[in-house]
């Protein structure tokens, strides 16, 4: 994570060393205040950027990228039946 402007990083969150398989597709929430994750073995996993804590681990199988709604209100995945 790093600040805007003058790009000084503020965090680094350790996605793959936590979950142990590299994550493939990232979402950022509208507001921010949410960062999530898909990785190889279908599971999201939603962050907090500003402390680095695993706040939702959701199992699945997407095959692609993710999203976020507008109002951030829901979390889209490509090929998961259901969230």
């Amino acid at each position: 994570v790093w600040e805007i402007p003058g790009g000084r990083r503020l965090r680094m969150l350790d996605v793959a060393g936590r979950h142990g398989v590299a994550a493939r597709w990232f979402a950022l929430h509208p507001r921010g205040h949410r960062l999530a994750a898909v990785y190889g073995d279908g599971t999201i996993n939603i962050w907090s950027p500003a402390d680095g804590i695993l706040r939702l681990q959701i199992p699945g199988r997407p095959s692609g990228q993710i999203f976020f709604s507008p109002d951030g209100a829901r979390l889209y995945a490509n090929g998961y039946e259901a969230i």
